[in-house]
């Protein structure tokens, strides 16, 4: 494993951001919701415009791993205003949404993922008392990552990804303090 750096993202990632949260989001959510809604939805939320925008608004809330080489492997980002469901609020009190976490294909099982979840999970406890996210159980890496890291089912969590469409299959998980 080399050596793998975390910070905060800045203005200088946004190109390789977007092109590595668009291969990674269709990637994973392309064989759940379609290819087609998946890549809708990073044409309207993963490119440098939109990621820049909140990046600006919110840069506390982004993170970027790299490699020793400097190369970008992930990211991550934590929300700690997100709406959280009652039963996720009952098991954790004041939640912190790990909205994202995207790899680079080349950087599983480079540890890139663990890195970036400890940060985040470090910050997001910063600001409440434990961190929740939504994947959907056929996400089976992610679905098999989260539950490795000691997160646990809470609740469903229907997702709408494109307008008037839902994945009822999401599910919160949680990870108290």
């Amino acid at each position: 494993m080399s050596e793998i750096t975390v910070e905060f993202a800045s203005a200088n990632d946004l190109p390789g951001l977007s092109v590595l949260a668009t291969q990674a989001f269709v990637g994973a959510w392309g064989p759940v919701v379609g290819d087609f809604f998946a890549r809708a939805y990073a044409e309207r939320q993963l490119t440098p415009a939109a990621l820049g925008a909140d990046i600006y608004a919110h840069p506390e809330q982004y993170l970027i791993a790299r490699d020793a080489a400097g190369a970008l492997l992930g990211y991550a980002r934590i929300d700690p205003q997100a709406q959280a469901p009652a039963a996720v609020v009952e098991q954790i009190g004041r939640p912190v949404l790990l909205q994202r976490l995207y790899l680079a294909q080349a950087a599983w099982g480079s540890g890139a993922g663990s890195a970036l979840h400890a940060r985040a999970r470090e910050l997001a406890l910063q600001n409440g008392d434990g961190v929740w996210l939504v994947t959907d159980p056929r996400n089976a890496r992610a679905w098999a990552f989260y539950l490795k890291l000691g997160y646990r089912d809470c609740c469903a969590y229907p997702y709408e990804y494109a307008a008037g469409r839902c994945n009822e299959q999401c599910r919160a998980l949680v990870a108290a303090a």
